[in-house]
């Protein structure tokens, strides 16, 4: 269905079993909020929406698509916000339509973290998990030479978050410093190496916060670990001499 119009300090209010469409010539609110929810079916713009005063802007497309055919301008508040609702990023056109956030595994029952407040921004429903491995490079190889413990020292590029992020988002961890060899002698390469109690520090997308990925895994290990033989020092030893005979 479509819609549009001027709409006074009382808002506006639609929900719609199908999809919605917003005309070209848009919705232009005086003060009051704007608040379009399709059940199902994609949310559409092909006119831009404005609250001006302190109203607020929510459009839904509870399992379809955010499709924005207007641009960078298709939302405007003055001291309100707006937010998006939708399934996945992967499927929308938001047309550089920059938020302030993203939050993943949410819909519009859900509470939205405490640094959304007072922002705009899109969230999804789409629940992305983290495949974290265990990486070596010359810059960070996990080596050692014997000292007769297990401990391994782990360091942030050991970790690559990069498996299951989407659209450019970046998953940084708690990045624990401390691993553990499978054993305590010395080999060339290949020893393996686990490190546990990952979780998730922070989630970013350039200057934008991201909130809602989850680990699949918490525990990561891989044979990658190197154990230098040590260099054995002999002592006490001394040498009995005497003349030929």
């Amino acid at each position: 269905n479509q819609i549009s119009g001027n709409i006074g300090a009382a808002g506006l209010s639609v929900v719609d079993s199908t999809g919605l469409t917003v005309t070209s010539t848009g919705i232009h609110s005086q003060a009051g909020n704007v608040r379009l929810i399709a059940a199902s079916g994609n949310m559409v713009l092909n006119g831009s929406i404005d609250a001006n005063g302190s109203g607020n802007i929510v459009l839904a497309a509870s399992t379809g698509n955010f499709v924005n055919n207007v641009g960078a301008n298709a939302l405007t508040t003055d001291s309100g916000t707006w937010m998006v609702y939708s399934s996945s990023p992967l499927l929308n056109t938001d047309n550089n339509l920059a938020p302030q956030f993203k939050v993943y595994n949410a819909n519009l029952t859900s509470s939205l973290p405490i640094g959304t407040a007072g922002q705009s921004g899109y969230i999804y429903t789409i629940a992305p998990f983290i495949n974290v491995a265990l990486v070596s490079s010359n810059a960070t190889e996990i080596r050692k030479t014997y000292d007769r413990n297990t401990n391994a020292t782990i360091v942030a590029g050991n970790y690559d978050t990069t498996n299951g992020t989407i659209t450019g988002d970046i998953v940084t961890l708690n990045n624990p410093t401390s691993g553990i060899y499978e054993d305590k002698w010395a080999a060339t390469g290949g020893k393996r190496v686990t490190v546990g109690n990952l979780s998730i520090a922070n989630a970013v997308n350039g200057n934008i916060a991201v909130y809602g990925y989850q680990l699949a895994n918490t525990t990561v290990s891989a044979n990658i670990g190197i154990i230098d033989k040590a260099n054995l020092t002999v002592v006490g030893m001394v040498a009995l001499d005497k003349v030929y005979d």
